[in-house]
């Protein structure tokens, strides 16, 4: 599952003494993905998106076994459109702030929202 970071080849002579601490190679998807089956990406799009932290063109790692908790930023659908929203539960209430104070009572409301899953990571290209 891991390939060490040595480098392949014949050697002779004495195994070197550090070879117990070879270190494995790092794969990022092991560190960043907890439930594969349920894990979706995104592409964000747009400038209005940094005041959740989330620059435009991001990747976002989404995993939708995670339960809902107050605080957790998701990704949900409603009429046609995906947005991002801040979870934020209130005694029986599920509430979707925009971080505009503009909030949204799931229970109160007639547009049908669907979660479909809490952004876990973002990810930013450095060099655009």
């Amino acid at each position: 599952m891991y390939e060490p970071l040595q480098q392949p080849g014949a050697t002779s002579g004495f195994p070197s003494p550090a070879q117990d601490y070879t270190q494995k190679r790092l794969h990022i998807s092991q560190l960043l993905i907890t439930d594969p089956t349920n894990t979706h990406y995104f592409r964000a799009r747009g400038e209005e998106l940094n005041k959740f932290h989330i620059r435009d063109n991001n990747i976002l790692i989404v995993d939708k076994s995670i339960r809902l908790y107050h605080g957790a930023t998701v990704i949900c659908h409603a009429e046609g459109t995906w947005m991002i929203r801040e979870v934020l539960l209130h005694q029986q209430d599920v509430l979707l702030s925009d971080k505009q104070n503009n909030l949204i009572n799931l229970r109160h409301t007639q547009t049908r929202y669907t979660l479909w899953g809490v952004i876990t990571w973002t990810c930013h290209n450095l060099h655009k």
